[in-house]
């Protein structure tokens, strides 16, 4: 009895055929702990870039009713100088089950972070005339000089974020 093996080829030309490679099975994002300061150095490290600082957790409907429009943002603009930074409310216990496969599954590639401590009390160090209780999402925008220039809260559909970002392009 023969037995053969079937291969997905393509041609390529008329002379030869190249083996399509299998499909590659997206790597985990990494998902670093953060302090405020930590964050902080990282927004000044984008200076030159627009920069939204988008606060989330898997727990808030509305972070994850918007995050699909955040990433296709963040594909669409990068080349263009924008750069978006995830950064996670969720416990630090959650990173490995909830906060990495949510990443995952939405396509995130690029760092991201998970708070380091109450996301309460966190997040009121980024926004100056925050002084009462909030709610998520929330995404801080920076101008190219680092500038913070909008608060964006609730949560945004893509368009409304196109609208914020174009005039600091």
């Amino acid at each position: 009895m023969l037995v053969l093996a079937a291969l997905s080829v393509s041609a390529v030309g008329t002379d030869r055929v190249v083996a399509k490679p299998a499909a590659v099975k997206a790597a985990a994002p990494a998902v670093y702990p953060v302090s405020a300061p930590a964050l902080k150095k990282a927004i000044a490290a984008r200076r030159g870039n627009v920069v939204l600082v988008n606060f989330w957790a898997t727990w808030c409907v509305g972070c994850r009713k918007e995050f699909p429009d955040l990433v296709k943002l963040q594909k669409n603009y990068a080349k263009r100088g924008v750069s978006i930074l995830y950064v996670s409310g969720d416990e630090a216990s959650d990173r490995n089950s909830k906060v990495v496969p949510f990443l995952k599954q939405q396509g995130v590639t690029a760092p991201s972070y998970i708070i380091q401590g109450d996301v309460f009390q966190f997040i009121p160090q980024f926004d100056p005339n925050l002084k009462t209780a909030f709610g998520l999402p929330r995404t801080y925008v920076y101008d190219r000089s680092g500038k913070l220039v909008k608060v964006v809260f609730p949560e945004k559909s893509y368009s409304e974020f196109e609208k914020v970002i174009k005039p600091l392009l």
